[in-house]
């Protein structure tokens, strides 16, 4: 009996890429993409002439940093397939200089495949004598024996890209709770400080919690009303959270989980408006972040922050969801405190309260008797949410997939 010894070696790779890899990165989306789980990630980044991405990766320290899907999926198709088809099948050209660096998900997936596919089609015409020829500088041995090697390393790295989607979703998109052991404080910083600590968050970025809060805010307006992308609210709302937790700040917690909360909110909006539903769970994790948010503003007894958190659980159900009838409490609860909202200073809030009531109620849900949270008696005229919009709302706003 003679063995294919082709098939052999390349359905090793294929099985898993075939199962679940290769159907799982047709979905990678950019925010996943360039995701950077804590400070210190090495990444691909815009440093290059014109913009061009820049592959992270000297010096190497010890212990490596953690790295991006952009990052590994850039190992893959340069280090691990393109150097080497080059090297030992082509004219060498290819260097890690003059490689392409994607910068988005789409164009980091189809350069990984284009770099595998070249390395495959260079295998495929060996027979078994090629198989069996030393390769050469630098790595000594035969055909077969590399090919089992790029093998193990790309589906080591493609193993590594699903763990970092699972987390993606599972934290929303924020960053996790210890950073980079590269992050390092100043000298005058670390006085009785253990250097993986959170705190150095707080020390390197010169602000607090709440100001990182504010920030993220800003950066959320800029993203749901123009751009689109969600990225730096993610990362800005993740650290706050992690800070107000470091220092025990319920209040900050609270905006901060509930900014990621309606970060994803709006991620998922943005998917609906592309004709893609979101996962069930990214709803899931939305829903999660905004009830930890109500939770805790109910805790503290705040009703500002308790009007906002209940209208973002309502958003979970009746945009999300579709389903109004349980929509309707979380709505009709927020309304009762929608005076806080405006006394606080947000008015835009308040009118997104009126506004979603109103949706409800034009698209003839009627609250049954049993949800007490709707007034018994009528209430008085309450400025309507365009009233209110046309106070609050700079006239550059374009809302983005709302």
């Amino acid at each position: 009996m003679t063995a294919d010894w082709i098939h052999e070696l390349f359905n090793q790779f294929d099985l898993q890429w075939n199962l679940a890899h290769g159907p799982s990165l047709e979905t990678l989306t950019d925010e996943e993409y360039l995701w950077e789980p804590v400070p210190g990630c090495w990444s691909i980044r815009p440093t290059g002439p014109g913009g061009r991405g820049e592959f992270e990766a000297w010096p190497d320290p010890e212990p490596a940093p953690v790295t991006t899907i952009a990052w590994r999926l850039s190992h893959l198709a340069v280090g691990v397939f393109g150097l080497r088809a080059s090297h030992y099948f082509g004219d060498g050209s290819l260097t890690h200089a003059n490689a392409e660096r994607p910068l988005t998900a789409k164009e980091g997936v189809a350069y990984f495949k284009e770099q595998a596919l070249q390395w495959r089609s260079h295998v495929e015409r060996l027979d078994e004598e090629g198989l069996a020829r030393p390769v050469g500088e630098p790595e000594h041995a035969p055909v077969a024996s590399l090919v089992l090697h790029v093998n193990r390393e790309a589906l080591h790295h493609l193993a590594e890209v699903s763990l970092l989607r699972d987390l993606y979703r599972a934290t929303g998109g924020t960053r996790l709770v210890h950073p980079s052991p590269h992050v390092r404080p100043s000298e005058d910083q670390g006085l009785g400080m253990a250097p993986n600590t959170l705190s150095f968050m707080t020390i390197q970025s010169g602000r607090t919690a709440r100001q990182l809060c504010a920030a993220a805010d800003e950066a959320l307006t800029e993203a749901a009303f123009r751009s689109g992308e969600f990225t730096e609210a993610e990362r800005l709302f993740g650290e706050a959270r992690t800070l107000a937790g470091c220092d025990g700040d319920r209040e900050a917690e609270a905006l901060a989980v509930g900014g990621l909360g309606m970060t994803l909110h709006h991620r998922n909006i943005a998917k609906l408006v592309g004709g893609n539903a979101p996962a069930d769970a990214d709803v899931a994790a939305e829903e999660e972040l905004m009830r930890r948010a109500l939770a805790i503003w109910e805790e503290i007894g705040d009703p500002a922050g308790t009007a906002r958190a209940l209208f973002g659980v309502g958003l979970v159900f009746q945009v999300l969801r579709r389903d109004w009838a349980s929509a309707m409490p979380y709505f009709w609860r927020s309304f009762g405190l929608a005076e806080a909202v405006e006394e606080s200073g947000d008015l835009y809030g308040r009118s997104e309260i009126h506004r979603h009531l109103g949706a409800c109620s034009l698209g003839g849900f009627r609250t049954p008797s049993r949800v007490s949270a709707r007034p018994r008696r009528r209430c008085p005229r309450r400025p309507s949410a365009l009233e209110i919009l046309m106070v609050a709302s700079p006239s550059t706003w374009r809302p983005h997939g709302r």
